[in-house]
């Protein structure tokens, strides 16, 4: 039985496959509907909506079976795909060679009919079919072809729907978690802050603004700075106008005002003088600002102590000796915060076990690399690693066991990097060392010297080996994430091959090494 070759495109399709989110996830009444429209139509006991994996055929709907995936090799999808363009037609199974002796046409459920319609994205990637099939040979109408490719289409009108839904969700969340982190910096800031829009109308403003001007965030949302129950004052007593009012000034002149001193009569008559700086802020490729931010201090004890008499100057000397110790426990205290961030910051990009990068760095680091490497010109390679045997080594001396044996090899992997190599714990016994400027054939010697180092060290258990899949940057690498499925599929030839050896990646053929 031959197998379909994989389209020219697999890498892509699967990247694009991957974006969609769909594999393995719950039954939804769109796609249940569809399948079973499909049957009626076409008069077959079975219809699916079919999606092509790696190594599988899954059903997102399905009409007349049990199964919710098959092997890809036994996939008439398979073939489907590979002519995105036009549907699938078999009449009568058993007199096409490509399934004559599938096992799924010589046994259950003895396909004989099938019609599948590849389910084309909008960029021209085939993730699967919408298909109709039957354990009877017969032929299918122009009218029954036209709506199998109309319902395909609703198939991918459907994936996308709900891939924009997820991206539409996923942004409303980033902008929610973005407004929480503004309005949790607004809300640590000592000086009152207010963010007015270009007619000078307060929109947003901090407690702190609050606590200095008297009055609450609703009182204040709506007034602009010509409002005259502000009450506004010069040093001398006179009236501040509000059109001098510096986001005023900033409005109309789009430059940033600085240290404007003002007294502000707060509604039960208390007078705070406040310095206030206003800041312009600019759409892309306008002159005009928008708004501006105003940011405030109270500096009201200050002026009070400018008109001070020398006597109460001394009384204020032995305060300030007092406010100077507060401020030096103050310092202190900020540079233990600004310990503590620095850990903080250091704990979310590293492994909490091993010590080495996480995932998540070493994903941002290999994009940093690799841009840099297309930049300059430069050799990238990669190593991932896979400890042989881990899950057996775990069930039998423990997970506890298990930690210690990931630890010692992350030691001899950083023992065995250079300085500028970055060693990451990919994900549960998996490691990864990103190699900048470094070819191939380096790559390959420092994965060999990991392998032994590895092999030759002393366990406490018994010994423990590794699988090594090694990739290098070629002139047609597109991403990060495309050299990461290419050491992968190293790496699985080194398992493939009995472990405890490394495999290089060339194009399509893969180089293994004892």
């Amino acid at each position: 039985m031959p197998a379909a070759p994989l389209p020219e495109n697999e890498a892509e399709r699967l990247a694009v496959l991957r974006r969609y989110n769909i594999l393995d996830t719950d039954a939804e009444q769109a796609f249940d509907d569809i399948a079973r429209l499909v049957a009626h139509i076409c008069g077959t006991p079975i219809a699916l909506v079919s999606i092509i994996d790696t190594t599988r055929q899954w059903f997102k709907a399905k009409v007349g079976i049990d199964v919710s995936e098959t092997a890809r090799d036994l996939a008439f999808c398979a073939h489907a795909i590979l002519q995105p363009d036009e549907l699938l037609i078999v009449p009568n199974a058993p007199d096409d060679h490509r399934f004559a002796d599938n096992p799924l046409v010589t046994d259950a459920p003895f396909i004989r009919f099938y019609a599948g319609a590849p389910l084309v994205t909008s960029d021209g990637f085939a993730l699967g079919t919408l298909c109709a099939i039957d354990q009877n040979p017969h032929e299918i109408t122009p009218e029954q072809k036209a709506a199998l490719n109309s319902l395909a289409r609703q198939v991918v009108s459907q994936l996308e729907l709900r891939c924009a839904l997820q991206e539409r969700t996923e942004a409303e969340r980033s902008a929610r978690e973005s407004e929480n982190r503004f309005r949790a910096m607004l809300e640590a800031m000592h000086e009152g802050v207010v963010f007015q829009d270009v007619h000078s109308t307060i929109e947003v403003c901090n407690r702190r603004a609050e606590e200095i001007l008297g009055l609450s965030a609703a009182q204040m949302e709506g007034r602009d700075s010509l409002d005259p129950r502000w009450r506004i004052i010069h040093e001398d007593g006179s009236p501040y106008p509000g059109e001098m009012h510096p986001s005023q000034v900033c409005l109309r002149t789009g430059k940033p005002q600085f240290n404007a001193l003002m007294g502000v009569h707060q509604p039960n008559d208390t007078l705070r003088w406040i310095s206030v700086n206003a800041t312009p802020m600019f759409r892309d490729g306008e002159a005009q600002p928008y708004a501006t931010l105003a940011t405030f201090a109270d500096v009201t004890e200050r002026k009070q102590i400018e008109d001070l008499s020398e006597q109460q100057m001394v009384q204020i000397a032995e305060y300030s000796v007092m406010l100077e110790g507060q401020k030096l426990e103050l310092e202190c205290q900020k540079e233990e915060l600004e310990a503590a961030n620095t850990l903080l910051r250091a704990l979310a990009i590293t492994d909490g076990l091993t010590g080495l990068a996480n995932h998540r760095h070493f994903q941002d680091r290999l994009a940093e690399e690799f841009r840099r490497t297309r930049r300059y010109d430069l050799p990238l390679s990669l190593i991932l690693l896979d400890v042989d045997y881990f899950k057996k080594y775990n069930d039998a001396f423990g997970h506890p066991a298990g930690d210690v044996v990931l630890k010692r090899v992350a030691d001899l992997l950083k023992c065995a990097a250079r300085e500028t190599d970055i060693v990451a714990r990919y994900g549960g016994e998996e490691f990864a060392v990103i190699l900048p400027e470094t070819d191939s054939i380096g790559a390959s010697v420092l994965a060999e010297r990991i392998r032994e180092s590895i092999a030759e060290a002393v366990w406490d258990k018994r010994k423990i080996t590794v699988s090594v899949g090694v990739v290098s940057v070629r002139l047609t690498s597109e991403n990060g994430a495309e050299l990461v499925e290419q050491a992968d599929q190293a790496l699985y030839t080194s398992k493939s091959n009995g472990r405890n050896r490394v495999s290089v990646y060339r194009d399509d053929d893969l180089m293994t090494a004892a």
